[in-house]
């Protein structure tokens, strides 16, 4: 391949990235206010559904904190 094709490629990498980007920096704005105030712990004391919660060794703060504080989904009968 050229030298144009791998500049091309690179343009779309860079495009996008910036589009993942702009749709996080969306869900921050829009979806995480909204969220902001559930809490599952009081409003999902049961659940009528096998739930299964996976987390990765660089697991963002905000969902791994549920998991440190208390045991929550261990009580919650499936």
């Amino acid at each position: 391949m050229g030298q144009s094709g791998g500049t091309i490629h690179g343009v779309i990498a860079v495009q996008r990235a910036l589009e993942l980007y702009r749709a996080s920096m969306d869900t921050f704005a829009v979806l995480y206010p909204q969220l902001q105030d559930t809490d599952f712990r009081t409003t999902a004391v049961s659940l009528d559904v096998p739930v299964f919660f996976v987390q990765g060794a660089h697991e963002a703060r905000g969902r791994v904190e549920p998991f440190r504080e208390c045991v929550w989904f261990w009580l919650c009968p499936a």
